[in-house]
């Protein structure tokens, strides 16, 4: 009887841990959201400098590479997968207008297409096994983790 208690306690256990787990992803991916939106919006300012601009059209890029090398290095296979826009230079030759129109694009990307695959990705449903979901749900978290940071350092 107790061995049965403690496969059920041990059961519980992870259950609870994988909700706990799951909920503070829960939130992450609702901060990452909320974080796009404010970079659009302050992308879209017009007091935004162009220092500004550029800055924010670095950290999404970073955040596009570092998110699709998790998905590289993981093995995810992306069918059909859509590239990012290529932006032919950063600089503050180009004017505010096409800056900010570059990081619209950008981000657009960003959300619609790289932010969705690593979240289909690498937040597991609840019927993942076991064995999968610790270590999706910690790729998810630190990548996630890396662009909330660089989208603070820029939006400050």
């Amino acid at each position: 009887m107790s061995e049965s208690n403690n496969s059920s306690s041990g059961s519980n256990q992870f259950y609870d841990e994988f909700s706990a787990l799951r909920e503070a992803n829960v939130q992450l991916g609702l901060r990452i959201r909320t974080k796009v939106r404010e970079m659009g919006e302050f992308n879209m300012k017009t007091t935004t400098s162009k220092d500004g601009l550029i800055a924010s059209i670095t950290c999404i890029g970073k955040c596009i590479d570092n998110l699709e090398s998790a998905l590289t290095k993981n093995k995810v296979v992306i069918n059909p997968k859509v590239n990012p826009p290529m932006l032919v230079s950063i600089s503050k030759d180009l004017t505010s207008d096409t800056l900010r129109s570059n990081a619209k694009l950008l981000l657009d990307h960003f959300k619609e297409h790289t932010l969705q695959y690593f979240f289909n990705a690498f937040f597991p449903p609840v019927t993942a096994p076991d064995d999968e979901v610790v270590p999706k749900f910690a790729i998810f978290r630190s990548h996630l983790e890396q662009c909330e940071s660089l989208f603070d350092q820029v939006m400050m």
